[in-house]
């Protein structure tokens, strides 16, 4: 849920200026409150003068096409999403379809103040472009940078506390300051999550452990469904917080790409689109980027229980009676690896009934704990899938999170940590 306070809106309005999507807020007398610059190149029409106009004098379209239904339902707290609508700016002299995702925007109060609205030109299939290779670079230079400050501000301000104790209140504020933005970041990456009842419509009642190390995570689930299939991925991008929560989206944003857009079906075929987008992010840079990520990636067939798998570095565990039967993912990342070629591989796996399977980072087993303060490696995490077969998800749910708790122990958590799990029918 989106929220709007003093610190908040201004992240906002800096998140929404800067995005590679036309976007534009308005209010609840549909006057409209925020025109970014994307929305500005694709309409022709300034910021200057949509600011404070009606939304129905700057987008005539809307009224015509009947889009009110879809923004009275935003208005009134619920988020709403307009497929396949054409669009015309006469300033521009630009036509074609467009998706509508509108987000209300609360206050404190709870009550929907304005809403957000995503306006993406569905006409061609997007690119990765040079602007887009910049902007990325710049913003995750800027984002290290900042969370380079971050941790020498808390650095000094250990040592500051110990020397002088009377400015610690006023050093506290600003580091208080500076985690409520990363909060609320917080809030934007997990408004692209999937929510589980919306996966629950596919997989019935299934497993989703979600544990981040810090605020933001790197790792992140994704999820689609047509008339006949159902995707569903766990994803562990380069790094974690801020760094890791970046390219996060971009994994996202080009997963929607490849199903929407690029109309692929076949897991491989959508994690070599992921692998040649992410190549094509970063090839421009003057760094040694090896930003990518590693991802199971499964579609399953809802009228006859098949699988299909395909994964880049991580496995797909299938629990069957008992046993554990482990599906290998190919040997190199999403992204940039130094290899000339690579592509990934299709395995196809018909379930039975009451088969348990298993997609997950690596943060789990890689954490640090037990007796002798050792990772947990998969023979436990293994044993423990095992165990959880003969259990209710909501157990599952209770017995994966108390082991992890209980093999932590006091140590610190080393990575963000991601399982999800459903059951054939």
């Amino acid at each position: 849920m989106l929220t709007k306070s003093k610190a908040s809106h201004r992240f906002l309005n800096t998140l929404v200026q800067k995005n590679l999507d036309s976007i534009l807020v308005f209010n609840q007398e549909l006057r409209v409150d925020l025109w970014n610059e994307t929305l500005e190149h694709l309409s022709g029409i300034s910021s200057t003068f949509a600011v404070g106009k009606h939304l129905f004098d700057v987008c005539p379209f809307m009224k015509q096409i009947g889009e009110l239904s879809y923004i009275s339902k935003a208005l009134s707290g619920e988020e709403a999403l307009s497929k396949n609508r054409p669009f015309y700016f006469k300033n521009s002299n630009t036509q074609g379809y467009f998706e509508g995702n509108y987000f209300p925007v609360f206050n404190d109060f709870g009550e929907v103040e304005e809403v957000l609205c995503i306006f993406k030109d569905s006409t061609e299939v997007s690119q990765f472009d040079e602007s887009l290779i910049h902007l990325t670079e710049s913003l995750r230079k800027k984002l290290l940078d900042r969370t380079e400050e971050l941790v020498k501000a808390n650095t000094e301000l250990k040592e500051e506390v110990k020397k002088r104790r009377r400015f610690g209140f006023e050093v506290l504020l600003k580091n208080i300051e500076m985690t409520d933005s990363i909060q609320y970041a917080k809030e934007i990456q997990h408004a692209f999550f999937p929510p589980a009842n919306k996966m629950q419509e596919s997989f019935g009642e299934m497993l989703l452990y979600f544990k981040p190390r810090d605020i933001v995570s790197g790792d992140f689930y994704w999820y689609h469904k047509d008339e006949r299939y159902a995707y569903l991925a766990a994803a562990d991008c380069t790094g974690h917080g801020v760094p890791g929560a970046l390219i996060s989206i971009l994994g996202y944003n080009a997963l929607d790409q490849a199903i929407k857009e690029q109309k692929l079906e076949h897991p491989a075929d959508i994690l070599n689109y992921l692998d040649q987008s992410f190549s094509n992010v970063f090839k421009s840079t003057q760094s040694s980027v090896r930003d990518g990520m590693d991802i199971s990636l499964v579609k399953y067939d809802l009228s006859n229980s098949g699988l299909e798998f395909a994964g880049a570095m991580n496995p797909l565990f299938i629990i069957r009676e008992g046993e554990l039967i482990k599906i290998k993912g190919d040997r190199h990342p999403i992204g940039p690896s130094g290899e000339e070629s690579k592509s990934f591989t299709n395995h196809e796996i018909m379930l039975q009934g009451g088969d348990c399977v298993y997609l997950f980072s690596d943060g789990y087993p890689d954490q640090f704990g037990g007796e002798q303060g050792k990772k947990m490696k998969y023979e436990i995490f293994k044993k423990l899938l095992i165990d959880c077969q003969k259990l209710n998800f909501s157990d599952q749910f209770s017995l994966v999170e108390q082991t992890f708790k209980d093999w932590k122990g006091t140590m610190e958590q080393v990575d963000d940590v991601l399982i999800l799990g459903f059951r054939a029918s």
